[in-house]
């Protein structure tokens, strides 16, 4: 018995431990700060691990850049070299009486040389040049590469945290739902109870209540998988639930379509990439045709040996030129298959050219739908309530059937749901066109040396006020992307 009442104490500071710890956690949680979408951005792009190895390789290929120039450095070596031979044999010696002697013979020798050599490449036509120009291109092709990879983490932050927002709507619509089918519920039972309505009519209040809840616990595990989805977009997977802004109800800032299509294809970070590529073959095929021309040499050796015979120092100073008569057709095929390299980098440049354009178009076309639909949910909503009081109250006056107040309550519940979604939708659209036409602060994508040529900067001229969305504008948008952009 005094057993039994241990473990029970036991149990019970167990469970009171495990509560207070509950409670604990769920108020540091609370009183965490809110997570604005500019901060997730900046965390996703310091600890998303595609980011960190973009940068990684970017890392790589400027060492092979730097390797690369490094021919034209001279290079100096060193060699040391020891010998030692020891020779045993015979010799036949003639004396006077024409006898011959044979007389064993021993030979030490020894060796030493210090060798230094120092080279230098002159001229070889270009070859090298290019060669490093391709190298130079090459980087920058995969510098925006990772350009690429951080444009796709900001559009993978942005869904989330949407996802995250969109969810958590849901989830108080669902809650708004059961609390109004149990309110109904209970209503009812007391007309049932006075003898005014049906059993039918508590049976049905209860199959929609048990429905509302039912949907409700879906709504709690999309918020959990929501935010999972977006801890992983930030690279941090076990980061505290801090509250998110509410971003859904702020009206985005609208792109001029006619701009974005011209921007996209000069800012596209893909498109620079494939553009740096086609450089980087023009540089390689030009520096494969350079190894049909000489190649210019300066050598320059000193050694110091020191041997049997005693020490002794040598000098050499040398002009080598080297000039491919005849290599079986090595040099030739490479062209060759240099400019196959190049023509099938020039044509990767134009298919993403084409892709640019084409999801620059259909992101547009997403953003005018958003905005017509959220236009139409507005009024579907207040249509939706107006029908819902109309039916409780014919319902309460006892005109009205329990079938025609629970599908007003799912009309009210769907269209609710059907503007929130429509207005995740107009955010997640107008994050799909700054990432298709990469329209990012250029603090997001830092650089130590500022580029020489660099695109047409995003200004105020991209931002317009667009008309009011009707079905009719989407086709009107429609029509004004068909055209080819401007210069």
């Amino acid at each position: 018995m005094r057993r039994t009442t241990t473990w029970m104490v036991l149990g019970l500071v167990t469970m009171g431990l495990g509560f207070m710890t509950w409670v604990s956690r769920s108020r540091a949680e609370e009183s965490l700060a809110p997570l604005p979408l500019s901060e997730a951005v900046g965390i996703a792009l310091v600890n998303n691990p595609t980011v960190g190895s973009a940068r990684a390789s970017t890392r790589v290929a400027q060492i092979r850049l730097r390797q690369t120039a490094a021919t034209w450095l001279p290079t100096l070596n060193y060699s040391f070299t020891e010998q030692r031979n020891f020779t045993r044999g015979t010799t036949k010696v003639t004396q006077e009486d024409a006898s011959v002697l044979r007389v064993p013979q021993r030979d030490y020798g020894t060796l030493e040389r210090s060798n230094f050599g120092l080279a230098q490449l002159i001229y070889d036509f270009q070859r090298t040049t290019n060669q490093i120009r391709a190298a130079r291109h090459e980087f920058k092709a995969t510098r925006f590469s990772e350009d690429v990879r951080r444009a796709q983490t900001i559009l993978d932050v942005h869904l989330a945290y949407v996802s995250v927002l969109l969810a958590q709507r849901l989830l108080r619509i669902a809650r708004e739902t059961t609390a109004h089918r149990q309110e109904l519920l209970e209503h009812v039972i007391k007309l049932f109870k006075g003898g005014l309505r049906a059993k039918f009519d508590v049976s049905r209040a209860q199959v929609d209540y048990k429905s509302a809840r039912l949907a409700e616990v879906s709504a709690e595990a999309a918020i959990a998988k929501s935010r999972f989805e977006l801890n992983a977009a930030l690279g941090v997977p076990y980061l505290p639930d801090r509250p998110l802004v509410d971003i859904l109800d702020t009206p985005p800032r609208f792109k001029n379509p006619e701009l974005v299509v011209q921007h996209a294809l000069a800012r596209r970070p893909e498109t620079q990439a494939a553009t740096a590529r086609v450089r980087a073959a023009k540089a390689t095929l030009r520096s494969a045709k350079a190894t049909y021309l000489p190649r210019v040499t300066g050598t320059g050796t000193y050694a110091h040996t020191d041997g049997t015979a005693g020490p002794g120092d040598e000098w050499l100073v040398a002009m080598e030129a080297s000039v491919p008569l005849f290599d079986l057709g090595q040099t030739r095929l490479q062209v060759q298959m240099e400019q196959a390299h190049l023509k099938q980098n020039q044509e990767d440049l134009r298919a993403q050219q084409n892709s640019v354009v084409l999801e620059v178009r259909q992101r547009l076309v997403d953003v005018e739908e958003g905005r017509a639909r959220i236009e139409e949910a507005r009024g579907l909503v207040e249509q939706a309530q107006e029908n819902l009081d109309l039916a409780r109250q014919r319902y309460e006056a006892g005109l009205g059937r329990i079938i025609d107040v629970t599908d007003a309550q799912l009309n009210w519940t769907n269209s609710r749901q059907a503007l929130d979604r429509a207005k995740a939708d107009l955010h997640s659209a107008i994050a799909r066109v700054e990432r298709a036409a990469h329209l990012y602060p250029p603090e997001y994508f830092p650089r130590k040396k500022k580029e020489p040529a660099a695109p047409a900067a995003v200004g105020p001229e991209l931002d317009h006020q667009p008309d009011p969305p009707t079905l009719r504008t989407v086709r009107a948008l429609g029509g004004t992307l068909s055209r080819p952009p401007g210069p």
